[in-house]
């Protein structure tokens, strides 16, 4: 595939950012991500497929392969090749850039006739070989590094097709190695589309039932269907996860990925350390001069390194070390010398933050950018094909292993945030993996680095405070905590337990992802989503007019659950009237797609037809269902009035029967009084002659 060199300009709108999962995974300068991606020819074209291996050992012959490609409509004949090279090894980026853009000139190093024929619409690879005795090029300890070399095809038509790329001379002697360190930080694939609280629920719950329907004896076709499909997902995750560790299980490469991924990862020789969670934008924490916000997001681990997601500043970095990470990776893009360097600076040097020297580590840019396909030298973007890439990387780095061969600097490259399913994640464990097994570099994971003395270098300061586009700011922070606490509101309606609390931090700690710096309008789409509550979903039933006689009673209000789960809810009244007062409010639980009846104590204090307003809130009063007006018609004096009223009537029939049996007088004859007393005297002596002895 041909090279493509753009302008600086067009480069800009190209190379910014990768879709990932819906939205854009951050590539800011210096690092931008690789494409490896051309579109097809529409002419003739030569691409140089090979070079055989990496780089060109001492005595090695030269194999070149090239893939010529006819996109016409007519047969195209090749009658020979020309192979040229730079006459000096590159001794300068510049120089590597400038030969794989075409404006610089060698001398012919090969050239063959050939008769080749390719049809229509096909293609052909053919096979160069040059003799290294016929090559006169030097091995020695001061002459090795790259040659720029150049394939040329004439066809029968007298046109010419050539391409470009790089050979690396190795030398004859043994060097003395450089330590190469390569920083990969993998990243959690973003949300596809925002997620409000009732649909987490949904995702909760299924989730729980699919486990337990896994445990349990027996399933539904449904539940089956649902825990296969998760299951397959987990596996293909599994997967991912275990492809990504494979690529990249070799000396060299210090992998940094999020902790709360989903996915595994699993190296054996490469190093393994955390990022924040969720790669949290330390930046925009740190700004809002909040230390809590970034405790926050290092609480799973915190990193020996902080990796910016772009250009930081002083607050960014006095905030990380106070909250425990060391040690911070800028690109030297960023780093502005006090004087005049000739030579690269060492990987591990300091820079003095609040006069404190914090060890850092120090990127090489364009290294980095040529590992994922770019060359970005004076403003110019060069696209590379996966071939040229790792040539113009292992190039990059021989020349800076060249510029001091008798004082060697450690040299870093930080790749630009990715996931693991990314398909430039094999091209650049590729490149990484020959830059590693290079004869003039030593592989050594970040802790290594870390471990070696620094070598100082005088930078100007970094600004105290660099906002960035994108970032989020406290108008933002203010609305995400805002979202945030009206989300575990809503969910403690739901009886879920902690699994919910759980899965509302996580989905919310995605929305502070570094990544979401090109896309800042969709974050706040997903932030507000967090805020939206169905009120239709929970709403008092209608009913007729509740009559209230009494002074002390409970009002019925009958409240419908449209969520397919039950919920604890909150029932109160709004009365602004004073005849009627609400002692309390009632908390109700209401069974998935049912009603249930709240009884709500109040006191009247007067009559009157009243229009009352039944609000539904979470424990915490906020407002989660519709609010509804219920007629009543108070009567408070009606039960007092009927008391006395009945205890009038039972005093009136009291004293009416009194009247009546006093008018109507005795109702027996009366008795003879001689006759009474004689009947007594009688009784009496018949009563005492029982006790006497003899008495019968």
């Amino acid at each position: 595939m041909k090279r493509q060199i753009v302008n600086s300009i067009l480069a800009t709108l190209t190379a910014v950012a990768i879709p990932l999962g819906g939205v854009f995974l951050p590539t800011h300068s210096p690092i931008s991500q690789t494409t490896f991606a051309y579109a097809s020819p529409q002419e003739p074209q030569l691409t140089i497929t090979s070079v055989g291996e990496p780089t060109l050992a001492p005595g090695a012959d030269l194999t070149l392969s090239v893939e010529l490609i006819n996109p016409t409509g007519e047969p195209m004949t090749i009658t020979g090749f020309n192979v040229r090279s730079q006459s000096w090894p590159a001794t300068t980026t510049v120089a590597v850039s400038t030969w794989l853009s075409g404006r610089t000139y060698g001398y012919s190093l090969f050239s063959a006739d050939a008769e080749l024929a390719i049809p229509a619409g096909q293609s052909i690879t053919h096979t160069l070989t040059i003799p290294r005795s016929t090559i006169e090029w030097a091995n020695t300890a001061s002459a090795w590094g790259p040659r720029g070399i150049e394939v040329n095809a004439f066809t029968g038509d007298g046109d010419e097709l050539s391409d470009r790329s790089f050979v690396i001379v190795t030398p004859d002697v043994e060097l003395t190695r450089t330590t190469f360190t390569a920083v990969v930080p993998v990243v959690q694939p973003l949300p596809s589309h925002a997620v409000t609280i009732p649909e987490l629920i949904g995702n909760v719950l299924a989730e729980t039932e699919n486990e337990t329907l896994e445990s349990g004896t027996g399933s539904t076709n449904s539940g089956a269907g649902n825990t296969e499909s998760g299951a397959e997902s987990q596996k293909a995750q599994t997967q991912a996860g275990l492809d990504f560790s494979a690529q990249w299980d070799f000396p060299g490469v210090t992998i940094m990925s999020d902790p709360m991924s989903d996915q595994q990862l699993d190296f054996k020789v490469a190093e393994h350390q955390p990022l924040p969670s969720f790669d949290a934008d330390l930046a925009a924490l740190a700004h809002s001069q909040n230390p809590e916000r970034v405790n926050k997001f290092l609480r799973t681990g915190i990193p020996h390194t902080f990796i910016p997601a772009g250009p930081t500043d002083l607050t960014t970095l006095r905030t990380v070390r106070a909250s425990g990470i060391s040690t911070a990776i800028l690109s030297d893009s960023e780093l502005v010398p006090a004087s005049a360097q000739l030579y690269n600076d060492d990987a591990h040097t300091t820079l003095d933050v609040d006069g404190e020297p914090m060890p850092i580590v120090v990127a090489n840019a364009t290294l980095s950018h040529a590992i994922n396909g770019h060359l970005l030298v004076n403003g110019e973007n060069i696209d590379l094909d996966p071939l040229d890439s790792r040539q113009a990387a292992l190039a990059i780095s021989a020349v800076l292993y060249r510029q001091q061969p008798n004082n060697q600097r450690a040299v870093a490259v930080l790749l630009p945030r990715t996931k693991i399913d990314s398909p430039q994640i094999p091209h650049a464990a590729r490149n990484v993996a020959a830059l590693a097994q290079a004869p003039w570099n030593k592989a050594a994971s970040l802790t290594t680095l870390l471990s070696t003395p620094t070598v100082d270098f005088d930078y100007e300061n970094l600004p105290e405070t660099l906002i960035s586009n994108g970032e989020i700011n406290d108008q933002g922070l203010r609305n995400y905590d805002q979202a945030l606490s009206v989300a575990h509101q809503v969910a403690g309606i739901f009886n879920v337990g902690s699994r919910l609390e759980l899965a509302i931090d996580k989905y919310a700690g995605t929305v502070l992802s570094s990544a979401w710096r090109q896309d800042p309008q969709n974050r706040d789409t997903f932030i507000d989503a967090f805020k939206i509550i169905d009120r239709q979903a929970i709403r008092v039933e209608k009913s007729s007019t509740i009559n209230l006689i009494s002074t002390s009673s409970s009002l019925p209000v009958r409240v419908k659950n449209s969520y397919n789960y039950p919920i604890t809810v909150t029932v109160s009244l709004d009365v602004p009237d004073s005849r009627l007062h609400p002692t309390d409010s009632d908390r109700l639980t209401i069974p998935a797609n049912s009603s249930a009846q709240a009884m709500i104590p109040v006191e009247a204090w007067g009559s009157g037809n009243l229009n009352i307003t039944v609000n539904i809130t979470t424990a915490s009063g906020l407002t989660i269902g519709e609010s509804s007006q219920v007629h009543v018609r108070v009567r408070a004096d009606w039960e007092n009035t009927g008391t006395a009223v009945i205890a009038l009537l039972v005093g009136a029939l009291f004293i009416t029967g009194v009247y009546k049996s006093i008018k109507k007088g005795r109702r027996s004859q009366p008795l003879d009084p001689r006759a009474a007393s004689l009947a007594t005297a009688q009784r009496l002596h018949t009563h005492n002659t029982r006790d006497l002895p003899n008495s019968e």
